[in-house]
């Protein structure tokens, strides 16, 4: 049952960062909005993480995004006390971009070694590691205080709020095409 319940809440947490992303592109992108913009965002939200998860593979979909969604959960039920989610978080969100350039930089187009396609996948993915990390977080750190409150609720919300942002903000740059390596000139 616990399982089920973080699979719910992983599904549900993604559509409310979904709908914050949703809102967060139209507050910045326009000054007046219609009425079909502020009260028809389920479509557009869920075609967008369709469109997300879709674009890729099976198999690219399970390494990149369901592997650090698990990590995510088993680390929040190990170490949610000593060393919060949002520190690893922020360094996934700062520290990925520069990783993949400097991979994208030395890229190898043709190998046959595991390395070589382990790491230009990761170029091309790693906000989708992540996004996965992010929502493993949120999602069993939901299910450990309302299970167990073994940590306050203003712990628990700090590190939810933080996490959340940097999920919109990686949501946004995947949205964007960010996910797709581009040299800065």
């Amino acid at each position: 049952m616990t399982v089920i319940s973080i699979i719910v809440t992983c599904v549900v947490y993604l559509l409310v960062a979904g709908i914050i992303n949703y809102y967060g592109n139209l507050i910045t992108s326009k000054t007046e909005y219609s009425r079909d913009e502020i009260v028809g965002f389920m479509p557009v939200v869920l075609k967008g993480l369709k469109d997300i998860f879709l674009s890729n593979t099976v198999f690219t979909f399970m390494v990149f995004f369901v592997v650090p969604l698990i990590f995510g959960v088993l680390f929040m039920y190990i170490s949610h006390l000593f060393f919060p989610a949002t520190v690893i978080i922020v360094v996934f969100f700062f520290i990925f971009p520069f990783l993949q350039r400097s991979i994208e930089d030395r890229r190898v187009n043709a190998s046959e070694y595991l390395r070589d396609d382990f790491a230009n996948n990761f170029a091309r993915f790693g906000d989708f590691i992540t996004l996965g990390a992010g929502t493993g977080f949120s999602a069993s750190g939901m299910h450990v205080w309302v299970e167990n409150r073994e940590y306050g609720f203003l712990w628990f919300a700090a590190n939810l709020i933080v996490v959340t942002v940097f999920v919109v903000f990686t949501l946004t740059r995947i949205g964007k095409g960010g996910n797709q390596i581009k040299k800065i000139p």
